[in-house]
């Protein structure tokens, strides 16, 4: 790729705009030479002009082409922000996506080589203030958790079971994971509190009419009989098991 060929596409555009009898349309600006590589350059008149969205981000793409560096951060901005007329073809947001992530990347490994990531070794919401615990539990709860009011599909709750069947859970067999401190808030949290009517008859309502099935290897509690099952238990849980045993 030849630069001179960038830069005398560039200046066409540049040219031609400046000899354009603007007319009622939608026009950016645009600085001729890019702020930040001539800063001296931003607040001056002479260094403005008026472009089409069209024109804007073909002018970006060229000066990444032309300069580099940053110009392709500048050049990405444009194509992530879905505008009239910044739209690329695939094969351009492709090359503008690779080019950004390469630069992100060479960014990070300078500056961040010798840095240790503020959370880490640390889990969980005990290490967070007080504050951001308040903040988080307002964000997610209720009518503003983005979730709120909507239902998994039968194919998805599938999908996710077989992707978790066999993985042992993230604390299998660790000991001493959460501090004795935050132990007893999570414990004395819930310590004492009694369910509201409404939610003892909507637990009531939930399982109604649904009984045990098996087919030998599983249970499920349903209305209906699944395929393939028929009526009773194999696991028995809790201190029913227990008397089993005795």
């Amino acid at each position: 790729m030849n630069k001179n060929n960038f830069v005398k596409d560039y200046m066409e555009i540049i040219k031609s705009a400046k000899n354009r009898k603007y007319e009622v349309h939608k026009y950016e600006k645009h600085h001729i030479l890019p702020k930040s590589l001539f800063p001296l350059w931003t607040n001056r008149k002479s260094n403005l002009i008026l472009l089409t969205p069209r024109e804007h981000i073909k002018c970006h793409k060229l000066l990444a082409y032309i300069y580099g560096k940053n110009m392709w951060h500048a050049y990405w901005q444009m194509a992530i922000d879905k505008k009239d007329g910044h739209k690329l073809t695939p094969e351009e947001y492709e090359e503008v996506r690779i080019e950004h992530s390469k630069r992100v990347s060479e960014f990070n490994k300078k500056n961040k080589k010798n840095q240790i990531p503020w959370n880490k070794g640390k889990k969980g919401l005990q290490f967070c203030s007080e504050e951001t615990k308040k903040l988080l539990s307002h964000i997610n709860s209720g009518s503003n958790n983005a979730f709120f009011g909507k239902k998994h599909t039968e194919e998805t709750k599938k999908n996710i079971g077989e992707k978790r069947k066999g993985k042992p859970a993230w604390n299998s067999g660790k000991i001493g994971i959460y501090s004795n401190e935050y132990r007893y808030k999570c414990g004395n949290g819930s310590r004492g509190r009694k369910n509201s009517i409404e939610e003892i008859e909507r637990k009531r309502l939930n399982s109604l009419g649904k009984i045990w099935w098996t087919n030998g290897e599983e249970d499920k509690f349903s209305l209906i009989c699944p395929e393939g099952y028929w009526k009773g238990r194999l696991k028995v849980k809790g201190w029913k098991n227990k008397v089993k045993e005795d």
